[in-house]
C-alpha cells in the first residue's frame, strides 16, 4: 500500500478529532455563558449533555437560539450586561482554534489533491 495516503488519512483524522473537540468545548463554555445570561430559564439543567436541554433551549427567542447553535461564538450587542469576561475570553480563544482547524482542513485537502492524485 501507499504509505503517504495512510499518513494523509491519519493526519486528517487527527485534525477532525481536534475540530470536534473544540466544537464540544465551545458548546460547554457557551452553555455556561447562556446559563449566566438566563439564570431562570436554565435552573434545572446542569449540563449541555442533559437530554432535556433541547426542550429548555427552545424557550429562547430565535436570535438567541441561532446564537447558541452557531459553530462560532460572536458577541451580540443585545447582551451588554455584565457577563463573565473570563468565559468570553475563553470562547474567543476557542474561536481562533476552530478557525485554525478549518484552515488546516482546507490546506490539508489541497495538499492531498496535489500529492496523492
Amino acid at each position: 500500500m501507499n504509505y503517504s495516503s495512510h499518513i494523509y488519512a491519519f493526519a486528517f483524522i487527527i485534525i477532525l478529532i481536534l475540530f470536534v473537540r473544540f466544537i464540544f468545548r465551545k458548546q460547554e463554555l457557551h452553555f455556561k455563558l447562556l446559563k449566566e445570561m438566563y439564570p431562570n430559564k436554565f435552573n434545572k439543567i446542569n449540563s449541555i449533555y442533559n437530554p432535556l436541554f433541547g426542550f429548555y433551549l427552545f424557550q429562547l427567542d430565535i436570535g438567541d437560539y441561532f446564537w447558541f447553535v452557531s459553530p462560532m461564538f460572536y458577541f451580540r450587542s443585545k447582551h451588554n450586561r455584565e457577563l463573565d469576561s473570563y468565559l468570553i475570553d475563553k470562547l474567543m480563544y476557542n474561536n481562533s482554534r476552530i478557525i485554525w482547524c478549518i484552515f488546516l482542513f482546507i490546506v490539508w485537502f489541497f495538499i492531498g489533491l496535489f500529492f496523492l492524485f
